[in-house]
């Protein structure tokens, strides 16, 4: 979020304060003052966000990227491949998605099923064509240890068309971690719900 912040916000950003702290404060600070059906029409428009976005980055990106550089020898690490599965199986949000699925489907096993296969499998796509992507564009920077790929990108100092695709990884990277966020939030709503037993319609909850 900070780096977002930054790609956004560059000198104005006031001086002294964390650009992560100004993220996670606006953030929340929505959450917990929008009424949750405002959140609901807010959080849709962005998911489209999020999809034009991200179509953009592919469809200009898959012109300019260096397809044979993924390949080479030299790229490949299949010695960190098992080190990045539990990274893998934790960024599709199970352990948050599942419980809001399971009360926004009232239980309907068949739908919930067709649900988490297809919202596996789609985002599981994503996030290579991502990867491919932003890993493509960097012409001949070389990536070592501790540097962002797409903070690159959204700096526009990598090769290809990132002066096209900078505004658009910046918009998709802010959008997706803010959808995230409150998918998140709502599923911590509905697990700490189930274990106190409250309503969500009940006068306590509000």
């Amino acid at each position: 979020g900070g780096i977002n912040v930054l790609a956004v916000l560059g000198d104005a950003l006031p001086p002294g304060v964390p650009p992560h702290v100004i993220f996670a404060t606006t953030v929340g600070a929505s959450l917990l003052l929008t009424k949750p059906s405002r959140i609901e029409r807010v959080n849709n428009a962005m998911v489209l966000g999020v999809g034009a976005s991200f179509l953009g980055i592919v469809g200009i990106g898959a012109q300019s990227a260096d397809w044979s550089a993924l390949v080479k020898p030299a790229a490949q690490h299949p010695d960190a491949i098992v080190g990045c599965i539990p990274i893998l199986i934790l960024a599709l949000v199970f352990q948050n998605i599942v419980p809001t699925l399971v009360n926004t489907l009232e239980g309907d096993r068949s739908k919930i099923t067709q649900a988490i296969v297809a919202g596996t499998t789609a985002p599981l796509l994503m996030f290579l064509a991502w990867n491919a992507v932003c890993l493509g564009n960097l012409g001949d920077i070389e990536v070592t240890a501790g540097m962002d790929p797409v903070a690159l990108l959204q700096s526009g100092v990598a090769g290809g068309n990132s002066g096209l695709l900078s505004p658009l990884v910046t918009s998709f990277s802010v959008l997706a971690l803010i959808t995230s966020l409150i998918g998140f939030t709502y599923g911590l709503v509905d697990a700490w719900t189930d274990v106190f037993g409250i309503n969500q319609k009940s006068e306590a909850f509000n």
